[in-house]
C-alpha cells in the first residue's frame, strides 16, 4: 500500500501535467496556423450571402461550391460581426480545436494520464495541428467528433442515448456529409441495443437538420449534392483501378510524412478489437468504413486532411480505454513524440520560416503524385506568425497575377480559383478549370490526361466550350458544340431561372437521374475548344 506522502507528487502532476500539455498544443496550433486557397471558396460564397446575394459563388448562378454547410453557416455569424476574414476564422477554428480537446481530456479520457496521451499525440499528428486551422470545416469536425465520442462513452445498457448521439451524427453529416461513415456504425449498434422501434424516431429527430438541409439543397441548387462531388467523383473519368492506386499513394504519403497519425489509428483499431469487452470497436468501425472509403473518391491531393477526424476518434479511443495509470507509462508516447521531431515536418519544429522546401524537396516523388503538403505550399503567404509579426493580414503577393482589376464586369477562367475569386469580388464571374464551382463543367467528362503525372487527385481538368464565355457574358447560348449546349439549357434552367419557373423541377429531375450525362459521349465534349488559363472575356454590348 502506497503511502500519501507518495502519492502526492502523482496526484499533483496528474493534475498539472494535462494543463500543461494542452498549453504546449495551443501554441502548437498557433504556430502552425494558416488559411488555405479552398478556404477562399467558402468565403467568396459567407461574402456574398452576407451582402445579399444568397449562398452563391458566382452571384449570377446557384451553385453549392462548398461541401461544409454546418461550417460555412456558423462561420458567417462571427465573420457578420467582424466583416474579417483572415483573424476570424482561424480563432474561430481555434475554439473549435480547443473545446475538442478539453471534451476528450475532461469527458472522454478515463483518467489524467491517458488525457496526457491524448494531448502528447496530438501534438506530434501533422495531419491534425495542419488542420486545426486552414479555414476547411475540419475543426467544428473534431469538435462534433469530440462530443460525440463523450456521449458515446457514457452510453450504459438500459441508459439510453441514442438521440444524443443521432443529433451529433446529423451535425458531422451537415458539417460533411461524407463524416457520416463515421458515426454510422456505433450509432446502429447503439440503436439495436436501444431497440429498433424506440430508436428509429430518435434517429430521423437527430438528422433532421441534415433532412432539411437536403431538401433545401434540392430546391436551391438543383441537386442533394455539392457541385464538387459531381466534379471530383461521380464525372471523374478515372477508373477503380487509378483510384485505388491514388489512394495507396495517399496513405504513402502519410506514412512518409506524418507516420504518427496512421500508426495512432492502427493501433486504436488493434486495441478495440483485442481489448476485453470491445466497448470502442464499433467506433473503430466507423473509422474503418470512412478509411475504405477513401479508395473510392482516390484519396486527395492535401496530405493527410482526411486522416484527421478519423485520427481525433482514435486517440479519444485510446485515451478511454487504455489502462494508462502512472507517468511512466507515457514513456513510449513521449519518445514517439520526441522522434517525430526528427521528421523534416514535424508541428513541434514549425515556425515562421515553414514553407516551400518542407512542400516537396524533402520528398520529390509526393511532388510528382501531386500529393502535398498544402501548408508548407500556402504558409509563407497566409501564416498566422507572419500575419502577426506583419501587423496584419498578410499580402497574397504570390496571386497577383491572377487577381488584376480590371474594369467593368468580366467573365475570367482560373485554375486555383480561392484566393482569385475572393479578392476579385462579384463583378468577376470565375470559370473554374476543375469545375468545383461550374455547373455546367461538373456535369462533362474530365479530361484523361490533366497533368504530367496523370489525374490530379481529387482535382480534374475540363475542357471549356467553344463559346461558353461568350455565353455567360451574354445570357445568350452560344456554345458551338450542340450537345453541350443542350447541356447548358439544362444547367440555366437550374442554376439561373427563378426558383419556381415552368419547367425547372423537370429539369432538376432529370438532371439527378442522369439523363445528360448519359448524352455526352467522348466524342461529343471533347469538340470544344480548350481555354488557356487565366483567360479573361470582357463583358461589353455587342
Amino acid at each position: 500500500m502506497r503511502r500519501m506522502d507518495d502519492a502526492e507528487p502523482d496526484s499533483r502532476m496528474s493534475r498539472l501535467l494535462p494543463a500543461a500539455l494542452l498549453g504546449m498544443l495551443l501554441v502548437v496550433i498557433i504556430r502552425t496556423a494558416w488559411l488555405g486557397d479552398d478556404a477562399y471558396i467558402s468565403f467568396r460564397t459567407i461574402d456574398n450571402f452576407l451582402n445579399g446575394h444568397g449562398l452563391r459563388w458566382n452571384i449570377d448562378e446557384r451553385v453549392q461550391a462548398f461541401t461544409h454547410p454546418l461550417w460555412l453557416l456558423l462561420l458567417s455569424i462571427p465573420i457578420a460581426i467582424t466583416r474579417e476574414f483572415y483573424f476570424t476564422p482561424l480563432l474561430f477554428s481555434l475554439i473549435c480545436t480547443l473545446g475538442a480537446m478539453l471534451i476528450v481530456s475532461m469527458r472522454v479520457a478515463s483518467n489524467a494520464w491517458t488525457a496526457s496521451l491524448a494531448l502528447l499525440l496530438c501534438c506530434g499528428s501533422k495531419a491534425f495541428t495542419d488542420y486545426a486551422s486552414s479555414g476547411l470545416e475540419n475543426p467544428l469536425s473534431y469538435l462534433i467528433a469530440a462530443a460525440f465520442l463523450a456521449v458515446w462513452c457514457s452510453y450504459r445498457p438500459g441508459r439510453s442515448r441514442i438521440l444524443a448521439l443521432s443529433v451529433l451524427a446529423g451535425f458531422g453529416a451537415l458539417n460533411r456529409l461524407d463524416l457520416v461513415l463515421l458515426f454510422l456504425p456505433p450509432l446502429l449498434f447503439a440503436a439495436h441495443a436501444t431497440g429498433w422501434k424506440p430508436a428509429i424516431p430518435r434517429i430521423a429527430a437527430g438528422f433532421l437538420p441534415l433532412i432539411l438541409w437536403e431538401l433545401f439543397s434540392l430546391f436551391y441548387y438543383g441537386s442533394f449534392f455539392p457541385n464538387t462531388a459531381y466534379a471530383k467523383v461521380f464525372m471523374n473519368s478515372v477508373g477503380p483501378g487509378e483510384l485505388v492506386r491514388n489512394s495507396l499513394l495517399y496513405y504513402r504519403a502519410s506514412l512518409l510524412i506524418d507516420p504518427l497519425t496512421l500508426l495512432t489509428i492502427a493501433a486504436a483499431g488493434i486495441w478495440s478489437a483485442t481489448s476485453a469487452g470491445r466497448r470502442h470497436l464499433p467506433v473503430m468501425l466507423g473509422v474503418g468504413c470512412y478509411l475504405l472509403y477513401l479508395f473510392r473518391i482516390g484519396g486527395d491531393f492535401m496530405n493527410g486532411r482526411f486522416f484527421s477526424v478519423a485520427f481525433l476518434l482514435a486517440v479519444g479511443v485510446l485515451a478511454a480505454s487504455l489502462p494508462v495509470s502512472r507517468p511512466q507509462h507515457l514513456l513510449l508516447p513521449a519518445v514517439v513524440l520526441v522522434a517525430s521531431l526528427f521528421l523534416p515536418a514535424a508541428p513541434l519544429r514549425s515556425g515562421s520560416n515553414y514553407g516551400h522546401q518542407e512542400a516537396w524537396v524533402s520528398r520529390p516523388q509526393l511532388f510528382r503524385e501531386f500529393i502535398l503538403d498544402e501548408r508548407g505550399i500556402y504558409y509563407p503567404y497566409t501564416g498566422l506568425l507572419k500575419a502577426l509579426r506583419n501587423g496584419g493580414a498578410p499580402q497574397m503577393i504570390w496571386y497577383q497575377d491572377e487577381t488584376v482589376p480590371l474594369e467593368g464586369p468580366a467573365v475570367v477562367v482560373a485554375g486555383r480559383i480561392g484566393l482569385a475569386g475572393f479578392l476579385g469580388g462579384p463583378s468577376f464571374h470565375i470559370v473554374d478549370r476543375l469545375a468545383l464551382a461550374d455547373p455546367l463543367l461538373a456535369f462533362m467528362p474530365a479530361k484523361r490526361d490533366s497533368t504530367p503525372a496523370g489525374p490530379f487527385i481529387g482535382h480534374y481538368e475540363r475542357v471549356v466550350p467553344a463559346g461558353y464565355l461568350a455565353t455567360l457574358c451574354s445570357g445568350e447560348n452560344r456554345i458551338e458544340n450542340p450537345r453541350v449546349a443542350a447541356l447548358y439549357d439544362s444547367v440555366q434552367i437550374v442554376t439561373r431561372a427563378p426558383l419556381f419557373a415552368p419547367g425547372r423541377f423537370q429539369e432538376i429531375l432529370r438532371r439527378n437521374l442522369g439523363h445528360y450525362r448519359a448524352e455526352l459521349d467522348a466524342p461529343a465534349w471533347r469538340a470544344g475548344a480548350d481555354i488557356a488559363e487565366e483567360t479573361v472575356h470582357r463583358c461589353v454590348p455587342d
